[in-house]
């Protein structure tokens, strides 16, 4: 199995064939700064720069011990506003270097290779010995490490141990001598990797908690006997994608990270290993900005110091773990969002109690903090006629990015990251919201607020929906109605009837359907207690764009990736995009379905190992003079060892079957939906029963990137061919990429009379034609491949005999 590397983390994951992940960057970062002031600042040649620890030696220095791409940078930091680098001790060059000290010794792990470093650092600052230990030449990469204060050594995902047996806990015994461990023992459960693998763990006394980051799981684990680990209780992570924990001193409350994007640092109550609670908060350093929170460190137990990637260095007030408060942050570096970049790592534990701060691309940076406790504040919420709790309100203290939501019991739980008088919002669909002004929070001081909500007025809202031809109603059909508040949903009775007993003021948007009937959308409808009845009237015909549930299967063995229906989350790979942003423009709502759409990162949930078959309901197309399918189609791959990955659209009537299309890495990759039109009698004999069925498929060992999208579904008449069913009365012609290296494509869309004698015509800024294209269809995609032309600007045009139709600049990169 090959490995996808992100920062931070070694992924044994087969998304393959990626580009290097070194990325040259300017050092000049926009910095924000609250409660942390900037010391002193060390950039290196490499911007791939690993974690962070720190020591003091017998004189009281203070030094950090950076993990740089070379290997190990030690700096004196005594004066944190001019740092000097003293020593640099080489490994081989890697990404991930993470580091920890014992008994005047240092040890490095890294991914690259060549064991683990092991330095002496009794002599300094004026000299060091060192060395490398393989173990008999059979230890060679480790991520990470952790030595408990009995001199046990843990080594974290190496690669001791027989395959399907390695990347566990692997134990070594310093005491005797620390330049040459002692081998014990190794922990692994199963002989699964995927559950065994240990990204990272903290040991104190007997008890080992092992963050499990492909499954998702924090381990806790009774190593009292080294030879026979013992696991106690397990529990999974808000993102499932469990990074590192830290422990209080007394073990009743755990800290946890997941190493994704929007990603949570999570409380929990562990004093009960056999009652572990769901989390008892969750907080991000900037809610709504994707960024990733990486490792966590307690300071005192009562401070989460966290290395928050593009957030950077952010403290949370953690006295009360189930209301956790950043309080502080310092911001060193450029990027922002999701992403592996910035702050990999924290180490907050110096006598100075200076922060040493390992940003990837920037180097090390020391910062002195101020620990400042939040001010919190508590209350309960009730209705204000019936007296009853009010759970899901949602309390916001403005102009901060603190907010909570009432549990059923009423209550809530916020604060500030400062004394100060604050204005805080309650909101709940259905009630008035009410906004407290000037309640004063003390720092360090929990107060109460009470709140009492009114109820907004309601009223009983109905309608019916009816066939449009015969006029007679439809049962079973499905209504949506929406605004940015509430959503209302309901299925018609026999009678065609729906209704919503508790309905509220506002502008809507309304949507109606039912297999067998094109789906009706209106928009911005004012509707109150004096709005008549709604009556919706449905054309016969197949028109799905997803907006409701008409019931379309996901079947197959695929291991993740598979078909789901839902608003996109857009994915990049690189520059490209993998996983489309925004479903088909020009149709109703937002959601489409596509391959996986778990995370925005586009390792995280591709179609891997297998096939995943979307499959539409049955559809009667008996009635038809000459019937066309009609869609949107999203298709990406980045093709790795084996080019097998495909998309195969299949059309199944009631006594034959074909294949539409088969879509494949060797003649498309594309970031762009693209529309595509079967006639069906050319395929099947069109029937009463069919239906249309979509295999994205990974085969085993294929090693490659894919996600697929299905969109606007329909099915038309002879007599609509060659209408453009975006709704916009004109020709579609659409590029991409653009700017492009050397083939483009070019997708069109051609609306009725414009398809006589059609062309395309790729031309250089002078007009002279340097490829043209016959059209033989009104729909479809063209390639062009110009890799002998120079850079630069060039034209496409679409004529027909009449004429210039369009025409796209096209850039050459």
């Amino acid at each position: 199995m090959l490995k996808f590397y992100t920062k931070g983390l070694c992924v044994a994951f087969p998304v393959r064939q990626l580009a290097s992940f070194l990325i040259l960057i300017l050092l000049a970062a926009t910095t924000f700064s609250q409660n942390i002031t900037l010391r002193g600042h060390i950039s290196y040649p490499t911007p791939e720069n690993g974690n962070v620890w720190g020591y003091v030696d017998s004189a009281g220095r203070e030094y950090a011990l950076m993990g740089t791409y070379e290997g190990l940078s030690i700096v004196n930091v005594s004066d944190p506003d001019n740092p000097v680098e003293v020593f640099k001790v080489p490994t081989q060059p890697s990404l991930w270097h993470e580091i920890k000290t014992w008994n005047q010794h240092v040890y490095v792990t890294n991914e690259a290779g060549g064991g683990l470093l092991i330095a002496d650092l009794k002599d300094l600052p004026d000299t060091i010995t060192y060395n490398y230990f393989t173990d008999s030449a059979t230890l060679n990469t480790s991520h990470t490490l952790w030595i408990d204060e009995n001199g046990i050594l843990y080594l974290f995902g190496s690669n001791l141990g027989a395959p399907g047996r390695y990347g566990g806990a692997d134990m070594y015994d310093l005491k005797e001598n620390p330049n040459n461990p002692v081998y014990i023992s190794s922990y692994n459960a199963t002989g699964d990797f995927q559950r065994d693998y240990i990204h990272d763990g903290f040991v104190r006394g007997d008890t080992l908690w092992a963050s499990h980051v492909y499954s998702g799981m924090l381990e806790v684990i009774d190593v009292s006997d080294k030879q026979n680990p013992v696991p106690l209780a397990s529990f999974s992570t808000p993102n499932n994608f469990t990074h590192n924990s830290w422990p209080t001193h007394n073990d009743q409350y755990l800290f946890t990270t997941d190493e994704v994007d929007n990603s949570f640092l999570a409380s929990y109550d562990v004093s009960d290993l056999q009652n572990i609670s769901p989390p008892l908060d969750k907080a991000q350093s900037n809610p709504g900005s994707n960024a990733i929170v990486h490792n966590v460190h307690l300071f005192n137990d009562s401070f989460a110091v966290t290395s928050y990637y593009t957030e950077g260095a952010v403290i949370f007030d953690v006295t009360h773990p189930d209301n956790m408060i950043k309080v502080a942050q310092y911001d060193e570096s450029e990027f922002t969002g999701g992403g592996y970049h910035g702050d990999w790592g924290v180490y907050p534990y110096l006598p100075s109690k200076n922060l040493l701060v390992s940003d990837i691309e920037n180097g090390l940076y020391i910062l002195t903090p101020v620990y400042n406790h939040a001010a919190w504040v508590y209350g309960v919420i009730t209705d204000s006629a019936s007296g009853a709790l009010l759970n899901n309100v949602s309390v916001t203290v403005l102009n901060t990015e603190n907010s909570a939501v009432s549990s059923l019991s009423g209550e809530y739980k916020t604060g500030a990251a400062s004394a100060g008088f604050y204005n805080i919002s309650f909101s709940k669909p259905g009630y008035h919201t009410k906004i407290v002004e000037g309640v004063s929070l003390i720092s360090n001081q929990y107060d109460t607020l009470n709140v009492v909500l009114g109820q907004l007025q309601n009223f009983v809202y109905q309608g019916q929906i009816i066939d449009s031809s015969s006029k007679q109603p439809l049962s079973n059909a499905m209504v949506v109605i929406v605004d940015s508040i509430f959503t209302f949903t309901d299925s018609t009775d026999s009678n065609g009837n729906f209704i919503f007993p508790v309905f509220y003021n506002g502008t809507y948007q309304i949507f109606a359907g039912k297999w067998g009937y094109k789906t009706a959308y209106l928009s911005s409808q004012n509707i109150n207690s004096g709005t008549s009845p709604l009556i919706v009237s449905l054309a016969p015909g197949y028109y799905d764009d997803f907006s409701l549930d008409f019931g379309w299967k996901e079947s197959g063995d695929a291991q993740s990736g598979k078909w789901v229906r839902a608003e996109p989350l857009g994915t990049l790979y690189y520059s490209q995009q993998s996983n489309p942003e925004f479903d088909v423009d020009n149709d109703y709502g937002n959601q489409c379905f596509v391959t996986g759409n778990k995370e925005t990162e586009f390792y995280v949930d591709p179609v891997f190992n297998g096939t995943t078959r979307l499959s539409s309901p049955l559809f009667n197309v008996s009635g038809y003079t000459d019937p066309y399918l009609d869609f949107y189609i999203w298709f990406y791959n980045v093709s790795g060892v084996y080019p097998y990955d495909t998309l195969k659209i299949f059309l199944v009537g009631e006594s034959d079957s074909s294949l539409l299309k088969n879509i494949s890495v060797s003649n498309t990759q594309r970031s762009h939906w693209v529309r595509e039109r079967f006639r069906i009698k050319d395929f099947v004999v069109p029937s009463e029963n069919m239906s249309v069925h979509f295999y994205a498929e990974n085969p085993s060992g294929s090693y490659s990137l894919l996600e697929c999208g299905v969109d606007k579904f329909q099915i038309i008449d002879s007599f609509e061919v060659g209408i453009n069913n975006s709704g916009n009365n004109i020709n579609r012609l659409e590029v991409f990429p653009n700017p492009f290296d050397n083939t483009f494509f070019v997708s069109y869309d051609l609306l009725p009379g414009s398809f006589t004698t059609p062309e395309l015509l790729l031309t250089d800024p002078a007009g002279r034609v340097i490829i043209s294209k016959k059209l033989i269809n009104d729909i479809g995609e063209e390639s062009f491949f110009i890799g002998l032309l120079p850079a630069g600007i060039y034209f496409l045009q679409l004529k027909n005999k009449n004429g210039l139709l369009l025409t796209r600049k096209v850039i050459k990169k």
